[in-house]
């Protein structure tokens, strides 16, 4: 990016720009190259100019959370990386209306803080989230679920920015399908997700503690929690398990460089330290291959590749 260019869009936030910053300190698989720039910004107004600019001079750019479900490629990303920070980290809770409450989540915010927060003030709906890295853009996007609970079962619709300006959508307006908002892109090209509106019950903060003090249990019990990871690799196929379909061919512990299926369970693939993009890439071959010849299943990634 050309000097002129670099001053230009430092002038848009008030947080410092980072540039040529390695994507391995912002995603959970702790691999990828460096993006041209990491621009954080705390509020729509500094969000909307910042994409404006960008459009406007033709540069790549796309929005993470905490990189929970990317691998960036080991040359990295020739674009701006743009984080949600400050305003988008908020929550705002509606007086209750009977026996329910809506609450406007901040598309940034974290899904634990999301859920710690639900727990204090005793607030039910989105604890099988708990624990689930990464932040509540990217999991309305995927319609991320867990232990019999996923977002669509309590989302009410989201705030968008789009090419047009802000738009509110309804959940009914959402086609959601296990773990994707089916139409996101194709209705809604490069927007970006502002906040979501959920409709939660009031049950007591010993309730919500308990019932996400259990989905935390499992977690520890079933899934790699020491090592880097990017949670589920591969989607379920209908009525299957890709845990269980990994598992039964043999798979776990299987190794490409520094990147194995994890030991404690199959749909996992962790970094042991200093893996690439290319040793993931590899390893998801070949997991492909074994199951599809052995069982005729095709298993599609459910972590996105950039």
């Amino acid at each position: 990016m050309k000097e002129e260019k670099k001053r230009a869009l430092s002038r848009l936030v008030l947080t410092p720009v980072q540039w040529e910053r390695s994507l391995a300190l912002h995603t959970s698989f702790a691999i990828g190259g460096p993006a041209r720039a990491l621009v954080q910004v705390v509020n729509e107004e500094e969000l909307a100019e910042v994409v404006q600019f960008l459009r406007a001079e033709d540069i790549a750019w796309r929005v993470i959370g905490r990189g929970t479900n990317l691998v960036v490629a080991d040359e990295g990303y020739i674009g701006v990386i743009i984080l949600l920070k400050g305003d988008f980290a908020t929550i705002s809770i509606c007086p209750p209306t009977g026996k329910t409450v809506a609450a406007t989540v901040g598309a940034g915010i974290s899904l634990s803080r999301l859920c710690k927060s639900c727990q204090e003030r005793g607030l039910s709906g989105l604890e099988f989230m708990y624990g689930i890295p990464g932040t509540l853009g990217g999991a309305v996007i995927m319609n991320a679920g867990a232990w019999g609970g996923e977002i669509s079962d309590v989302l009410l619709g989201v705030s968008l920015l789009s090419a047009d300006g802000i738009v509110d959508i309804s959940s009914a307006e959402m086609n959601f399908s296990h773990r994707a908002w089916q139409d996101y892109e194709e209705r809604w090209p490069n927007a970006v997700i502002l906040s979501a509106r959920f409709l939660l019950r009031p049950v007591g903060q010993e309730v919500v503690k308990s019932h996400c003090d259990s989905v935390m249990a499992k977690r520890r019990l079933a899934q790699p929690i020491k090592q880097p990871n990017a949670g589920s690799f591969f989607k379920n196929p209908v009525g299957e398990s890709a845990g269980r379909l990994i598992d039964s061919c043999g798979l776990k512990g299987l190794t490409f460089g520094k990147v194995m299926v994890s030991p404690e369970h199959a749909n996992f693939v962790v970094n042991t330290g200093g893996g690439t993009s290319a040793d993931i890439r590899n390893l998801m071959k070949e997991v492909q291959g074994t199951v599809f010849r052995e069982t005729g299943i095709s298993l599609q990634p459910e972590v996105h590749f950039i």
